[in-house]
């Protein structure tokens, strides 16, 4: 981040938005899948992650690290509740393990 003109001391606190936000995003792809098809939710937090991502290349102080961290956070929450909701939803609870697991 340092070539961005932040700090390395502020970059690392960075990662203490993280964890919060990451669960607050938990929390509301938990109520939100019981109301909205698993695969529309993924497609929403699939764009947030690609926009995070490019949003990564345009941080330029320090309150937009910490915006990004925290949107970064909530959408890897989202996204990672979504997968383990989908994969017993489309495959059934059986079948998960020997579909997701190493051989």
């Amino acid at each position: 981040m340092n070539s961005l003109g932040i700090d390395s001391a502020a970059a690392a606190t960075v990662f203490t938005v993280i964890a919060p936000s990451s669960l607050v995003g938990t929390f509301l792809a938990g109520v939100l899948v019981d109301r909205i098809a698993g695969r529309y939710l993924l497609v929403v937090a699939q764009a947030c992650l690609t926009g995070a991502m490019l949003w990564a290349t345009s941080i330029a102080q320090p309150w937009q690290a910490f915006a990004y961290g925290g949107f970064l956070g909530f959408t890897s929450g989202f996204g990672a509740t979504l997968q383990a909701v989908i994969w017993p939803n489309y495959f059934g609870r059986r079948h998960v393990g020997s579909i997701r697991s190493w051989p």
